[in-house]
Parts: C-alpha cells; structure tokens; sequence
C-alpha cells in the first residue's frame, strides 16, 4: 500500500495536500527515497522524539561534534522561546536578548541558547537561587528552560538506544543490551563537543534545520 492508501484508512484521514507536504518534507531531509520507502537516515529519525528536520539537526550535531549544543537548539526550536518581553520593559528585554551574541552571529535561537547554557550551569549545580535571579535578569522563563532541559535528556536517551552516540564516538562505548541500560542517561562523550562553541557551526546547523 502507498503512504496515501494507508492515510486513507484511518479514523480521520489528513488532507492530500497535507500528505504531499510531509512526504516532500520527508523526501527532502533524506528520510525517503525516490519510491517512498524509508532510508536509513529515515529509519533512526523515525526513533527520535522530535521533527524529522530537528532531528536531522541533532544528527549533524553528533557528527560535527557539537552535540550537547544540538540538542539544546532542537529542544528550543521545537517548543516555546524562553525569552520573554513584557511590554512595559520591551525595549530593556530586547536589548538583554542582544547581548547574548555577537553582530555577526544576531540570532534569538543563539542568544536562547548561550543564555540557556549559563542557567543551566547554575541550576544543574543546584545554585536555584542564583539560577532564578539569572531569569529575572535576563527576562528568561524558567518553566520553558525546565521544558528544554527535559527534552534534551529524552533526545540523548534516543540517540544512545539506537547506536548514533557509538558510532559518533567512534565505536568506543561499551555496548549494553536495551533491557541491560541503566536508567540514568550517561553523560555525552567529551569528545562530541569538541566544536560546541562555534558559531558559524551552529548556526549553520540552525539553517539546516529551517530547510
């Protein structure tokens, strides 16, 4: 059966025209071949809990070895913006979002994510205090870090269960059997992010991402 005739069975069947966008969506990041069968990239996005192009992000950052970072840009792209403006102090929160890059490299997504990975070596160090006046200082909603946080930990837990961290790693990790795994999520290899503060990398992988 093609993709349309199973669609077509189910409950409430999408439009066509919705169809074809995400098969050429799913054409487009590789994860379908020229007969719409699943390729082998398609096979490992299909495990991971997130868009198949915010997946193919998170591949090219385990790869490129900036890992830890695209994880962190894949879980904010696909929920809520951390930053907040509220409108009585707009322009005092535009220009904080600023400073967290560079002219050449002005993005929210960057600014989100330096800002994210100063939080988070507060928090993750249990300095709450110190980490909840960071968000009031720099007009960050700490719910939505927590959020981002969380999906990175599942995203990293997919990507040890379906073998990419051993083959980024070079083959190097002791394999454990799915029903052996401890339940804590080991931490990334320090050697897959290596380029984790290149911004022209990341933000190349940003554009991959919005393809």
């Amino acid at each position: 059966m093609t993709i349309e005739e199973v669609l077509a069975e189910t409950i409430e069947p999408p439009a066509p025209e919705r169809i074809e966008a995400a098969i050429e969506s799913l054409h487009m990041v590789g994860a379908l071949d020229q007969h719409n069968n699943l390729t082998s990239l398609g096979s490992v996005l299909l495990q991971l809990p997130v868009d198949c192009r915010l997946g193919r992000l998170v591949l090219f950052g385990s790869f490129f070895r900036c890992l830890d970072a695209a994880l962190t840009l894949a879980a904010m792209m696909g929920a809520r913006e951390p930053f907040v403006a509220p409108m009585h102090v707009k322009a005092e929160a535009q220009a904080k979002k600023n400073s967290w890059t560079p002219e050449e490299f002005r993005s929210d997504t960057l600014a989100a994510l330096r800002a994210y990975r100063e939080w988070w070596s507060m928090q993750s160090q249990g300095h709450y205090v110190s980490a909840n006046r960071f968000c009031q200082d720099n007009f960050l909603s700490k719910p939505v870090l927590l959020n981002i946080a969380k999906v990175k930990d599942h995203l990293l837990k997919a990507l040890y269960d379906v073998g990419v961290i051993d083959v980024s790693a070079g083959g190097r990790l002791p394999y454990l059997p799915p029903g052996m795994r401890h339940r804590e999520i080991p931490p990334i290899p320090q050697q897959l992010n290596e380029n984790g503060d290149s911004l022209p990398l990341l933000a190349a992988l940003i554009a991959i991402a919005c393809q």
